[in-house]
């Protein structure tokens, strides 16, 4: 087939193939289909494709481009390759001959700005086109350190084998978790979802996590000034400093500055409606209540640290703390961790006999620190 005179299109013709024998054969009919490509090229709508993740690190949305031939009438074959370190990038085209549409989209996020090429390739060879893709990857956000106090009674600094907690910014990477998952066998996690706490070079152990506030049970590490900081994925922050003191002490809180109490059997001590829907009983004259609080400092004999306190021993407070009721001593029965529990203390004490009805002003006193001030007890007779 001489092509060199004929116009781009698609040509059928009839050929006869006659033998010449000396009985004489019949004439044999085929027929030839062929196209004749012509000048056209490979064009595409755009020659650079940009992305950047997702809200929270997603993968994004796929996106488009359209490839037809330079004269835009000429069909033309070809095919689809992608390219990138790291096997980020897909491409697609449907269907494979112009006019056609080429997806394209990211499969995985590279850590950093990245760049990947898709290359379209005429079926025959005889042209190509290249689309650049570039990948931004988002401004990484170090956590950012602004409090860091008791997480009951809310005093600045911190205190050994106490709940603490950290305020502040980027504090994990858009991640809100509790570390219920995270435990091995009795042994407080030392991280949740990539997510760890640092005081004085140990561990802490993290309780609560969230963009703006981590709750963590401090280590077991001395007393003065402390540096803290929240490692997340993303890095870690600058040093916060901070008082390590041997106690704190304060009681959890509920609602309306009432602390967390119970009665004998470890039903809420608490002013009715406290809790809407709940029913709660306030204590009562000459009654013991149980007070649930942390920060109360070393124990006879020290509880193992790192890991949930031990059933089969008591881990009592050395001295008996003093404890005031409306500016009225108590009777302080006991004062030790609580038993498979973390930083946990419980008082109990006797309510005196004739405290009249109302709320009460409640004090603690640890080795001659107070707990903080503004806590009211309901007490009904």
């Amino acid at each position: 087939v001489d092509a060199s005179s004929l116009q781009p299109g698609a040509y059928k013709e009839d050929a006869a193939i006659t033998l010449h024998c000396p009985a004489g054969c019949p004439s044999v009919g085929v027929s030839v289909t062929f196209t004749v490509m012509g000048s056209a090229t490979l064009a595409l709508s755009t020659s650079t494709l940009s992305f950047t993740s997702g809200p929270n690190n997603t993968l994004p949305a796929a996106q488009t481009a359209q490839i037809t031939a330079s004269d835009n009438t000429t069909p033309i074959s070809f095919t689809v390759n992608a390219s990138s370190t790291g096997n980020w990038l897909k491409a697609t085209a449907n269907p494979l001959t112009t006019p056609a549409t080429l997806t394209v989209s990211l499969t995985s996020l590279p850590a950093q700005d990245s760049s990947g090429t898709v290359t379209i390739q005429q079926a025959n060879g005889a042209s190509s086109a290249v689309i650049t893709v570039n990948y931004k990857a988002p401004a990484v956000t170090l956590p950012v350190i602004t409090k860091v106090f008791n997480a009951a009674g809310y005093q600045p600094g911190l205190t050994p084998g106490t709940f603490i907690t950290i305020q502040g910014s980027n504090l994990t990477p858009g991640v809100t978790d509790v570390w219920d998952k995270f435990f091995v066998s009795n042994q407080l996690p030392t991280a949740i979802d990539g997510v760890s706490v640092t005081i004085g070079g140990k561990l802490a152990s993290p309780s609560y996590i969230s963009p703006t506030q981590i709750n963590a049970v401090a280590p077991d590490i001395g007393l003065g000034s402390m540096s803290v900081t929240v490692t997340t994925p993303n890095g870690a922050s600058a040093p916060f400093s901070t008082v390590s003191t041997q106690v704190s002490p304060a009681f959890f809180p509920f609602p309306n500055n009432q602390p967390v109490a119970t009665h004998g059997d470890y039903s809420l001590a608490a002013k009715n409606g406290t809790f809407p829907g709940t029913t709660t009983i306030p204590a009562k004259p000459g009654e013991f209540i149980i007070l649930w609080g942390t920060g109360f400092g070393p124990t006879s004999p020290p509880a193992p640290p790192g890991v949930e306190v031990p059933f089969g021993q008591i881990y009592n407070l050395p001295i008996l703390p003093v404890l005031t009721l409306n500016y009225q001593p108590c009777l302080v029965y006991g004062a030790a961790l609580v038993n498979g529990g973390a930083a946990e203390y419980q008082v109990s004490f006797q309510v005196p006999a004739s405290m009249q009805n109302g709320d009460w002003p409640l004090t603690v006193l640890v080795n001659g620190v107070a707990s903080p001030t503004g806590v009211l007890l309901t007490i009904h007779n």
